[in-house]
């Protein structure tokens, strides 16, 4: 998830360099993205997200440290905690992702432009199954509700 959450962060400071750079904000008003309500609310909304992401991977990261240090056994809910860990994640990059991208426009999307690059980059990694938010969410669901019969074969 480090390259991921990489990207992310990649897609809102390039947002943000636009918006820093005085960009105007097409069809409005504003004769500056930063003066627009609406693109504050997004830098926000993007900005949050990636942090959410991030505090999930760290809370995982950090109890698979320590989990390997102390030799202890997993348990199933700490298993799955751990994949939905990265499925919400994963969510929240792409999620993250949208605002910047509807921020920076239309152009964001050229073959030439760096963001698109990231973006698809982020939504081809979140795609993969072990970062499936649906899957998941019913591996953590069903070992809450102390159902041990897998789901998949990665837990």
């Amino acid at each position: 998830m480090g390259p991921p959450l990489g990207t992310a962060r990649a897609v809102l400071r390039l947002t943000l360099e636009a918006v820093e750079g005085g960009r105007p904000m097409a069809m409005s008003l504003h004769t500056r993205l930063a003066d627009s309500p609406s693109v504050q609310a997004a830098l926000a909304e993007a900005a949050t997200l990636i942090d959410s992401a991030h505090l999930h991977l760290r809370r995982s990261a950090e109890f698979i440290g320590a989990a390997a240090a102390s030799g202890n056994t997993v348990t199933l809910v700490e298993r799955t905690r751990v994949r939905m860990d990265a499925g919400h994640a994963s969510a929240c990059l792409r999620q993250a992702v949208q605002a910047p991208l509807t921020v920076s426009g239309t152009g964001s999307f050229s073959v030439t432009r760096t963001i698109q690059r990231h973006w698809r980059d982020l939504e081809t990694a979140s795609r993969h199954p072990t970062l499936d938010p649906g899957l998941a969410k019913e591996m953590y669901g069903r070992a809450l509700a102390g159902d041990d019969r897998p789901v998949g074969p990665m837990v």
